[in-house]
């Protein structure tokens, strides 16, 4: 047995399988809690007042289409994958708020400085490497206008082991969701101020529902592979660009 080493053309192998499988299309994340993601987020964002908002990592378009039925502003997508993209466009070409989504092979993208009055990261940054991670939130800041708001989401003290699997024809080990770091409130709050950002709220959720119900909760372990020894297995950071 060895473990992966991750290489572009792996992860998009990778991610191409999952988005050609509607089953397995069925668990993105951003699919499953798009809505009750934005409308945790309403309660320290005023929608009101935001004309542009764009989805970074924004894979098919889930988190976009919640986005299109809550607020006004215009939508845009910034994704890696070119499929995802191309998905994208196909889906929401026709909408009067569809502003646009970019592929990008490396940062920074085409979208100019200062543009963007909020950007959803969700559950984008325990794929990401050092260097990946460091520019992921040097564009995040530069693409906000002054005073521009940020919203990251990323599994609570993931344990990474529980959810690796191995093929059983050559020997790799690796994580079902290309996971490769895991967070806690301190680590990404820290972080996050060092890129830049003044925050307003970073903490672990139970859920991103007003009620919890057990029997969801054990859905969303399974799910998404959070230890059940967390009670709370997602974590929110809101900011603002300072």
């Amino acid at each position: 047995m060895h473990e992966i080493v991750w290489t572009g053309e792996k992860i998009n192998a990778l991610w191409d399988f999952y988005s050609r499988d509607p089953e397995r299309r069925s668990q993105y994340f951003s699919l499953n809690f798009g809505r009750d993601i934005i409308r945790y987020v309403k309660q320290y964002i005023d929608f009101s007042n935001i004309r542009s908002v764009l989805d970074f990592g924004c894979g098919p378009g889930y988190l976009m289409k919640y986005l299109f039925d809550s607020c006004r502003s215009k939508i845009y997508g910034l994704d890696f994958f070119r499929e995802s993209i191309e998905q994208v466009k196909k889906e929401f070409s026709d909408r009067s708020q569809f502003a646009g989504a970019v592929c990008v092979g490396s940062l920074p993208s085409e979208f100019k400085s200062g543009s963007m009055d909020l950007v959803f990261s969700i559950e984008v940054i325990e794929h990401l490497s050092d260097r990946q991670l460091e520019e992921t939130l040097q564009e995040i800041h530069r693409l906000l206008m002054p005073g521009g708001m940020v919203v990251i989401t990323t599994p609570n003290r993931e344990n990474l082991e529980a959810s690796k699997t191995m093929c059983p024809e050559c020997g790799c080990v690796f994580h079902r969701w290309q996971h490769i770091r895991t967070w806690d409130d301190l680590i990404l709050k820290h972080l996050i101020e060092k890129s830049g950002f003044c925050t307003i709220v970073c903490r672990p959720v139970e859920a991103y529902k007003p009620r919890t119900y057990r029997r969801l909760l054990k859905a969303v372990y399974r799910l998404f592979s959070r230890s059940s020894s967390v009670s709370s297995p997602f974590l929110i950071y809101i900011g603002k660009k300072t």
